[in-house]
């Protein structure tokens, strides 16, 4: 049994590092849900959490079908299918004839047996134009939850839905008339942690790949475009940040060259020690003293909310001020500096820390952008505060004029 646990385990890694080499923004995606050895399980299913892999099923997978299912259940969970759908059998069908097309013409994988065809008539559908058109689900069928409210685990090969008659013409179903009701009922609220938490993922996918780190696809950008519509409150995004850094997490949810080799979970967690943040705030004259007050503020709020320390850096092409703040300790209004514009040296400090044994949560700058940085975020979880219109080479960035990228 163990050696059969070994040998899922590598498989598993090794279909998420071909991910992350060969189709880096899915594979971005897909480092955001763990995977669980589930004996539950009849195949595979994902909650958005997740990846539940049965063990008999995924030991009869080739290295091609693991990589399938990798990104199968990383789109479902990157076009937010989980509450777009209703979490019932031809709610999981549409969202499988859309992303089975979408892998079909990616080399390298191959859909297992089961999995749906999208009819040539279905191709460039939404997945609510193609619910409209199925069959009503059975009376019996509520869906692949594992109980009342969860979400909907898409992508289950064993029970594929396949439509009755020729598409589009089921009589009673009028093309696009279930849209509305595709967009109501689903397993997660319009506004749950779980949403936004994917679109986060997938604007910073799509960051890193606009800074050279891959290719954004086709599919993604209708959905990113009403993504980057929706206004976010930058303040919140910070609060939202530092408490994530400093929380609860699962082994796997480090940075990918931390994790990308770790093994399957069955399942463990662990509490981490509490961390310092550390939180930059740009003094080269490019940032208002009113901006940099109301940061300052929230740095304090932040801080007092997760309960946790935080270094404060002044820096503009050099560290001007270091602040070091307790929980509840209120951050100065006003920083130090005024000459150029350079990140570098906030990433050495953060590094000549970390070998000193201090735990770098993460880090958290405002800045108009116009700066050098540092090459890469050196392992740290990176929330920039942006005065403009720019958008960073790595980490999320948040927009003070209340946009975000």
């Amino acid at each position: 049994m163990k050696k059969q646990a070994d040998d899922l385990s590598l498989n598993l890694n090794r279909a998420r590092w071909w991910a992350l080499t060969s189709q880096p923004f899915y594979g971005q995606l897909a480092m955001g849900l763990a995977d669980i050895i589930d004996d539950g399980v009849p195949t595979a299913c994902t909650d958005g959490k997740v990846i539940r892999w049965g063990r008999k099923f995924l030991s009869t997978l080739t290295d091609e079908e693991t990589r399938f299912i990798v990104l199968h259940e990383a789109l479902h969970c990157g076009h937010g299918h989980l509450w777009r759908l209703p979490p019932d059998q031809n709610g999981n069908a549409a969202a499988d004839y859309v992303v089975n097309q979408i892998l079909a013409g990616i080399d390298g994988i191959k859909m297992p047996k089961g999995g749906l065809v999208c009819p040539p008539e279905w191709v460039g559908l939404a997945e609510e134009e193609i619910y409209a058109r199925l069959p009503p689900p059975k009376k019996d069928d509520k869906g692949g939850g594992k109980g009342q409210g969860e979400p909907n685990p898409c992508g289950d090969f064993s029970a594929p839905a396949e439509p009755d008659g020729k598409p589009g013409e089921k009589p009673g179903n009028k093309p696009g008339s279930g849209a509305e009701a595709g967009t109501e009922g689903g397993a997660d609220d319009a506004g749950s942690p779980l949403k936004e938490e994917w679109e986060r993922r997938v604007i910073q996918a799509a960051q890193n790949a606009s800074a050279g780190r891959g290719s954004l696809p086709a599919d993604m950008e209708r959905l990113l475009e009403r993504m980057r519509e929706q206004p976010v409150d930058w303040r919140r995004e910070m609060a939202d940040f530092v408490r994530e850094v400093i929380s609860v997490r699962n082994d796997w949810s480090r940075s990918a060259r931390r994790h990308a080799w770790q093994s399957v979970i069955y399942p463990r967690r662990r509490t981490d020690q509490m961390g310092l943040v550390i939180l930059a705030r740009d003094t080269s004259g490019s940032i208002s003293a009113e901006q940099c007050a109301e940061f300052s503020a929230h740095i304090t709020t932040a801080l007092a909310d997760a309960g946790c320390r935080g270094l404060v850096l002044d820096c503009d092409a050099a560290i001007q001020q270091e602040i070091w703040l307790d929980a509840g300790q209120e951050c100065p209004l006003t920083a130090k500096g005024g000459g150029g514009t350079s990140h570098k040296p906030i990433w050495e400090r953060a590094a000549e820390l970390a070998e000193q044994g201090e735990r770098i949560a993460g880090i958290v700058c405002l800045s108009d952008l116009a700066t050098t940085f540092p090459d890469d975020d050196g392992g740290f979880a990176t929330l920039w505060v942006s005065t403009s219109d720019a958008v960073a080479p790595f980490g999320r960035t948040v927009h003070a004029g209340g946009g975000r990228r």
